[in-house]
């Protein structure tokens, strides 16, 4: 099942990776949803399992979305003073 509104791909920034209800929810899923389509291997982009957990790459996620990964990693801070 979708959610009615998708989280901005913003959501991501700053995680080089993200769980899939946190991609899922970029993409307008449910968290179950989200885990059905990794556990069937139809998740948008590719899910990788550390131990039980399951995880994708931000950049992964951003390229679909047709969003330059560089824009979620920039650093928010660049220019302040240390």
């Amino acid at each position: 099942m979708r959610t009615a509104d998708p989280a901005p791909i913003t959501s991501l920034r700053g995680q080089a990776i993200a769980t899939v209800p946190d991609a899922g929810r970029v993409y307008g899923m449910s968290r179950s949803f989200a885990y059905d389509l990794a556990r069937q291997g139809a998740f948008p982009v590719p899910v990788r399992s550390v131990g039980s957990r399951l995880y994708v790459l931000t950049a992964d996620v951003a390229r679909d979305l047709g969003v330059d990964p560089a824009v979620l990693l920039a650093d928010d801070h660049s220019g302040e003073a240390a």
